[in-house]
């Protein structure tokens, strides 16, 4: 797992499991993007992460196996042009159909900047991607009516038709991996997409919650 402590903060600004930091969840798989990529097992992340007194950044391994790794961390001398930290959290757990979705919800002010999801089908649907059919709400400052309301989890990652394509990455979207069973005989489908907002990011001043 990855963690990350900005200004001498007692909680992780970052706190991930590694393989989902580098969108890797589901499956290795190469790609490239703007902001994180993987290249023949070697993975990389250029996020900004300015602090002002300082950065420490953690490896944690929860379990009793050994685990060999190498890292470089690069950083640039210009002095923090803004009070703004890079966050990142990670989130696990069943839905039941019909469910809204709390993908987040943070008070103070910030910017929303990405977002990597990975849904795994349970049970028989319409389709086999069906689970992407979700549609994303962005509540800016405690408004009433959503000033972002999405059209669907495809479209979100600008991936339509339940990815009719297939896999794909590109600079800031893309789907790594989709899956509609693992033996082709059931109808559960898989999907791991990403969403980097690099020249569309969601400011917020107050709160933002996103369903």
């Amino acid at each position: 797992a990855l963690q990350a402590f900005w200004d001498g903060g007692e909680e992780p600004a970052v706190a991930v499991p590694l393989a989902h930091f580098f969108c890797q969840a589901s499956k290795r798989r190469d790609f490239a993007s703007l902001l994180v990529g993987r290249r023949e097992g070697r993975l990389t992340a250029v996020f900004p992460m300015p602090y002002a007194d300082g950065a420490l950044v953690k490896l944690v391994n929860p379990s009793t196996a050994e685990v060999e790794i190498g890292i470089r961390v690069s950083r640039t001398e210009p002095p923090c042009a803004t009070d703004l930290r890079f966050h990142c959290r990670y989130r696990h757990e069943p839905l039941a159909y019909g469910t809204i979705y709390q993908a987040l919800k943070v008070e103070g002010r910030g910017r929303f900047v990405g977002m990597y999801l990975v849904t795994e089908q349970v049970g028989e649907a319409h389709h086999p991607c069906f689970n992407q059919e979700g549609n994303e709400y962005f509540y800016v400052d405690g408004e009433q009516d959503p000033s972002w309301l999405g059209t669907g989890t495809e479209d979100y990652f600008n991936c339509a038709y339940f990815y009719a394509r297939g896999e794909v990455d590109a600079p800031t979207h893309g789907c790594l991996d989709q899956r509609y069973s693992e033996d082709g005989l059931d109808r559960l489908g898989l999907v791991a997409a990403y969403r980097f907002h690099l020249l569309d990011s969601v400011p917020f001043e107050k709160s933002l919650l996103l369903l």
